[in-house]
């Protein structure tokens, strides 16, 4: 009998908390953050930008950090960085717009996590942050889950992220974003426009789970 409540007493709590693991067996987001900051891992940034500077192509993505609906960390990014990135064909730039739906007013979330994104960018760890909030991302952005998001990238001075997303640095890249989305003439979030040596810029469709990386592909290999 002693045995059997033992049993017992340890299934519950591995239901509950992994029988040992602690509560760390229900992070549940845990793995797919690590997936996001292994499709990175390794590759230069400078701000806004992935991949090598001097690559010959470049891919801009324009997006609200409070809508990651199109999974393009999950399903677009390791292939374009396989592919492309990786080999120094592509550099892949992010500009963090202040809006989630654009032609309304700033939405607090959207703002919050732009300002966020360009301050550790300002430690050439934004794409890491970026990875982390997309996979903690729960159908809105607050202070826990931005929190938890920065806890997940290691090597950012919180205390020089926390200076910069008050300075007015960081307000006007966050009003440059918007300023490019409208000179590009952007009407929906995401969208992603690519630019190669000798060819006029491309609006590409990423609005089906492949689209992106076979349209970069396809306009690349042309």
């Amino acid at each position: 009998m002693t045995r059997f409540l033992v049993l017992a007493a340890c299934l519950v709590s591995f239901v509950l908390a992994g029988c040992g693991q602690g509560s760390s067996a229900l992070d549940t987001g845990a793995a797919e953050v690590q997936r996001n900051l292994k499709t990175v891992a390794g590759l230069g940034q400078d701000g806004i930008t992935l991949g090598r500077l001097d690559a010959p192509a470049t891919l801009t993505v324009y997006a609200s950090l409070d809508d990651f609906g199109q999974g393009f960390f999950r399903g677009e990014l390791p292939v374009l960085v396989s592919r492309w990135v990786r080999p120094g064909r592509l550099r892949i730039q992010v500009r963090t717009t202040s809006k989630t739906v654009l032609g309304a007013p700033s939405d607090r979330g959207a703002v919050v996590a732009a300002k966020i994104a360009q301050a550790v960018g300002l430690q050439d760890h934004l794409w890491q942050f970026y990875g982390a909030l997309s996979a903690r991302y729960v159908g809105y952005v607050d202070d826990a889950v931005l929190s938890q998001a920065l806890s997940d990238v290691t090597g950012v001075d919180r205390g020089a992220e926390r200076q910069a997303v008050r300075s007015d640095r960081i307000r006007s890249a966050v009003a440059k974003a918007d300023r490019f989305a409208r000179a590009a003439k952007v009407t929906e979030l995401p969208t992603y426009m690519l630019e190669a040596p000798g060819r006029a810029p491309i609006r590409v469709d990423g609005s089906c789970l492949g689209c992106l990386s076979k349209n970069v592909a396809r306009y690349l290999t042309a």
